[in-house]
């Protein structure tokens, strides 16, 4: 089976799969806010799975490369990576390698960009020319780890727990101090720590990585990255309008989505924060108020 063979087959299974649900009902669902769990059933992931397993198989044999896939997500992860990279490779997307095959990629973890130059993607991002001002202070100087903010040190205990859930997923680890300045020495900066009570009685926590510990001001994205605003959802909407029938939109959020991505192990100690001593947590993956975690969030979605 060739390459165009196999895409064409994917999209014709895929397609299908998705005309037998009772898309109406669903939308209904998700519009009402009643949906519980993921809009598709288990057995249908699972078919639709073993038909991609197969046709990739199938088409690294027909390149003289055969390759088997394990469908289930890398240590750390939620995303089948090396076989959505494979995948886009087939496509010809031109950035496949990112997802598991180059030398820095998901798989292994990305850098957050604070001692090392941040990637370009033009085949997906405009270049950018414009970037935060950060005052002297913040930018200049020696980093300096900080204390946490009232709103953390008020609701250490349930702050802990959240971690807690998070280690179980792989996002953090928890280690004692002593241990983590042996591995990253002057590297090793603990943030402050802000918390925002949520409608679900857990917290935002905000990693501040620009007062004190300077991680931000070090951190300079090279890719412009967009988000649709209300303007194009109405234009989008416009559009179809025009068409007859009944538009809405939908907006779905993820959770957690910022803490998707691995990051390098070496740059988890800037990714510092503390609750109580000795231990310190340690961020493994991208995290809410480090300037690169929104980019790898686009990038890995895209």
């Amino acid at each position: 089976m060739c390459i165009r063979d196999s895409c064409d087959t994917i999209r014709h299974n895929l397609f299908s799969a998705v005309a037998r649900l009772d898309y109406k009902r669903l939308i209904s669902t998700m519009a009402t806010g009643k949906l519980e769990g993921p809009p598709f059933e288990k057995n249908m992931i699972e078919a639709q799975r073993k038909m991609l397993k197969g046709l990739m198989e199938l088409a690294s044999k027909g390149q003289g490369r055969p390759k088997e896939f394990d469908m289930v997500p890398e240590e750390g992860q939620c995303f089948l990576l090396k076989p959505i990279g494979y995948l886009l490779r087939l496509m010809g997307d031109p950035d496949w390698r990112i997802y598991a095959e180059a030398k820095e990629n998901f798989v292994t973890g990305v850098r957050i960009g604070y001692d090392k130059r941040m990637p370009r993607t033009p085949a997906v991002f405009e270049r950018k020319t414009h970037w935060h001002h950060y005052t002297e202070d913040q930018e200049s100087g020696i980093p300096q780890s900080r204390s946490n903010y009232t709103s953390a040190q008020d609701n250490v205990k349930a702050i802990e727990r959240q971690f807690e859930e998070e280690a179980k997923e792989g996002f953090m680890r928890r280690v004692r101090k002593q241990q983590a300045e042996k591995e990253y020495g002057d590297s090793l900066l603990i943030a402050g720590l802000a918390a925002i009570e949520k409608s679900d009685e857990s917290f935002r926590v905000i990693h501040d990585g620009t007062h004190g510990v300077k991680v931000n001001p070090k951190i300079k994205l090279r890719d412009q990255t967009r988000s649709p605003t209300i303007a194009e959802g109405r234009t989008v909407l416009g559009e179809n309008m025009e068409r007859g029938g009944t538009h809405f939109s939908l907006k779905g959020d993820v959770r957690s989505a910022h803490r998707r991505v691995k990051n390098r192990r070496k740059d988890h100690g800037r990714q510092a924060c503390q609750l109580k001593p000795p231990y310190l947590w340690l961020n493994q993956v991208g995290t809410f108020g480090i300037g690169s975690a929104a980019y790898w969030l686009s990038l890995i979605h895209i």
